[in-house]
């Protein structure tokens, strides 16, 4: 379990650093030593990153928001859905993304085989029919609804319960995010001369950029002066990055932004 978070850190990480060398025209990568936690007295951030031309280095701590409770996602509900759309990758006429119904999906390991196959064969056989913004309804292996997204990609993303039948309310999200920004602030205290960059997951949370640029001017952000950076990502159904805060610009001076195309609105 450890190795695989690892692994999704450092994919999310090398997508990020994708997305941000394309746009800041730089050369960022993995190169540096991840930060030793192990010996260290004070918390130490995930990642710092370095150019390879200028040797300039950044530094980021990965984070996200989570549901609330009543809508909190089941992790292995969640990983089933993900080796779904992995095995779905490049063999569907569009983007898609999948919306069960059910707060948790039961499995074991002698039946979990039999229900992925026969969730891929149900979503083939139905995807090709489907055009942009229509959706579907499936009942077995459980019940869910298939959406067309776009006519372009080949990929299936999922939304989770909450995201779609209701979520945590913005003072939940305003609490979560400032947690999420003192704990990065204490991290970031050792680079407090260096870029320093929060990257902040949000699609557990069913909530989206807009809400955030919403939220940003009731919080006093001159409380975090170590965070320089703020961006969002969300992983449905790809892995969109959004610029929301720079300690250098405004609030709603930024647009948001997504890897490799701007989000349809």
């Amino acid at each position: 379990m450890k190795k695989r978070k690892e692994q999704q850190e450092k994919d999310l990480i090398n997508h990020f650093l994708k997305y941000y060398n394309e746009s800041t025209k730089t050369q960022y990568d993995l190169t540096d030593k991840k930060p030793d936690k192990n010996n260290q007295t004070t918390k130490q951030p995930d990642f710092v990153c370095k150019d390879a031309v200028t040797g300039e280095k950044i530094v980021i701590e990965i984070s996200r928001l989570s549901g609330s409770k009543d809508w909190k996602w089941d992790t292995s509900a969640s990983q089933f859905l993900g080796e779904v759309s992995s095995r779905l990758k490049g063999k569907l006429p569009g983007t898609f993304l999948l919306l069960p119904v059910i707060e948790i999906i039961k499995f074991n390991q002698k039946n979990k085989k039999p229900m992925m196959d026969q969730l891929c064969e149900k979503i083939l056989a139905c995807a090709p029919a489907l055009a942009g913004g229509e959706e579907a309804t499936l009942s077995e292996p459980f019940a869910c609804r298939l959406r067309k997204y776009k006519e372009d990609g080949s990929q299936l993303g999922v939304e989770t319960p909450y995201q779609t039948l209701g979520g945590p309310s913005i003072e939940e999200i305003r609490c979560q995010f400032e947690q999420v920004l003192d704990e990065a602030n204490e991290k970031f205290r050792d680079y407090s001369d260096q870029p320093t960059i929060l990257l902040l997951g949000i699609w557990e949370a069913g909530v989206d950029y807009d809400m955030f640029v919403k939220l940003l001017p009731i919080i006093d952000m001159n409380k975090y002066k170590d965070v320089k950076h703020v961006y969002l990502y969300d992983a449905s159904p790809d892995k969109w990055i959004y610029h929301l805060w720079s300690s250098q610009c405004e609030y709603g001076s930024l647009e948001k932004h997504s890897c490799p195309e701007r989000r349809p609105e």
